[in-house]
């Protein structure tokens, strides 16, 4: 009994303490890096499902081999290999997603492409919210899809009415995935 104690009370040795550290940055990066995908690079599209999910997947891959290794010995490290099982499973494809998206717009040097598009409706949400609650929603420019949502700012969302038209300025996006560098009145405002 005492021997069992004594064994779960030791330490992680370094290059699992290394790999929790690295995956728990993953996945909170990740965060952040979807986050800023989503909103402030904001696409057009669904960047393919494939590519996004088999970065991923090689990642996870990869790791879990090396993180059973490392975790095979004792229960306290087999606690540590399935919490890091954990939080890979959702670090690790955010992580993939955000980090394509952001540098699909960030490295994106190709000058936009003004579109004219058709505002259907507009929708607020959370009014208490001061996180990008203003969405337009328009008619699409392209032939293959229906209708983009589009964050807009609160002038803009006020003064624009269902019927309307704003213009969007369409990236081509250095993977080819097209995303919104910026939405204005049709006024030009």
């Amino acid at each position: 009994m005492a021997d069992d104690a004594a064994h779960d009370d030791e330490k992680l040795p370094l290059p699992l303490a290394l790999m929790v550290n690295t995956v728990i940055l993953i996945a909170i990066a990740g965060f952040f890096l979807f986050l800023a995908a989503w909103i402030i690079y904001a696409p057009l599209d669904s960047y393919p499902a494939h590519l996004r999910l088999s970065i991923a997947a090689v990642a996870w891959l990869v790791f879990i081999p090396v993180a059973w290794l490392l975790a095979r010995t004792s229960a306290k490290r087999k606690v540590w290999f399935w919490t890091l099982v954990a939080v890979s499973a959702v670090g690790f494809p955010l992580f993939s997603m955000g980090s394509l998206g952001v540098v699909n717009a960030l490295f994106d040097f190709e000058p936009p492409r003004e579109q004219r598009a058709l505002v259907l409706k507009k929708q607020r949400l959370r009014p208490r919210s001061n996180s990008h609650p203003y969405r337009l929603h328009v008619r699409s420019w392209r032939p293959e899809s229906q209708s983009y949502e589009l964050i807009v700012d609160k002038q803009l969302w006020k003064r624009t009415e269902p019927g309307a038209h704003v213009i969007v300025l369409e990236g081509p996006g250095l993977l080819g995935w097209p995303w919104a560098v910026e939405v204005r009145g049709d006024d030009g405002a």
